[in-house]
């Protein structure tokens, strides 16, 4: 930290390719610099540094505050019965499927913890927390605000669910860039397929996101298109959304 560049700069702690220009009397002419695709009048400096050593999974790192509202699912009004869906804080149900049902309840497997649940399939007699031989495509969004398009950021959280992932049954986390919550069809939306582990809490974290503008928009579903089967449930606790890690990678 802190060492200077070969031009007496001090380093700017960005990783990444970081060049400099030439000054004209130090031309390179077996050289030539680009920039989006078009040659430039000016070649380029580059130092590389090697570190000693690099802590594991450095390139995973985030940084500062949740920026989601509520990503523990700790705070609102949860679930009193089959027909009381509960309301979460920060989050809002969404539906592709009108007959998706989703809930906000305390963990059966862990009373004191609260999550997100999307339910579907299963005949009511065989499903007391309210499934009844339904279909379900829908979830919870939530749209985070003011972050800074030059930044990337990754989610992170907890899913878990009852079926191992097929063509009739899927959990999925979605984000859209540009922060919309209007459209859970929107092509702007990158959707990524969970685990098929199931009956099991597993960490998922996503690849670095770079907002359009100031927000992005956080989406959890799930999709059965079984409903005379057991009950589908899809989970979902401990979500976050975090800013990528810029600085040079630190020993732990």
């Amino acid at each position: 930290r802190g060492w200077l560049n070969f031009k007496l700069q001090q380093n700017d702690e960005r990783p990444g390719f970081n060049p400099y220009k030439k000054a004209p009397q130090d031309d390179y002419p077996r050289g030539t610099a680009y920039k989006e695709g078009r040659p430039v009048d000016f070649d380029l400096d580059m130092q590389v540094l090697e570190y000693l050593s690099v802590p594991a999974d450095w390139d995973k790192a985030v940084e500062g505050p949740n920026l989601l509202q509520n990503g523990t699912m700790s705070v609102g009004t949860v679930s009193s019965g089959p027909e009381d869906p509960g309301r979460p804080l920060g989050w809002t149900a969404f539906d592709i499927d009108p007959q998706t049902r989703q809930f906000y309840l305390a963990d059966p497997n862990e009373p004191r913890n609260r999550i997100l649940r999307v339910l579907g399939g299963g005949p009511y007699g065989k499903n007391p927390d309210g499934g009844g031989n339904r279909t379900a495509d829908g979830g919870f969004v939530q749209r985070v605000e003011g972050l800074d398009p030059s930044h990337t950021y990754r989610i992170s959280g907890k899913v878990r669910c009852s079926w191992p992932v097929d063509m009739k049954h899927q959990q999925y986390v979605g984000w859209d860039p540009t922060g919309q919550t209007d459209d859970p069809q929107a092509p702007t939306i990158v959707w990524e397929c969970m685990p098929s582990l199931t009956g099991v809490w597993n960490s998922w974290m996503s690849p670095p996101i770079r907002p359009q503008s100031g927000s992005i928009s956080i989406w959890l579903r799930g999709c059965t298109t079984l409903p005379d089967d057991y009950p589908f449930k899809a989970d979902f606790d401990d979500f976050a959304l975090r800013r990528v890690a810029r600085g040079i990678p630190q020993s732990r």
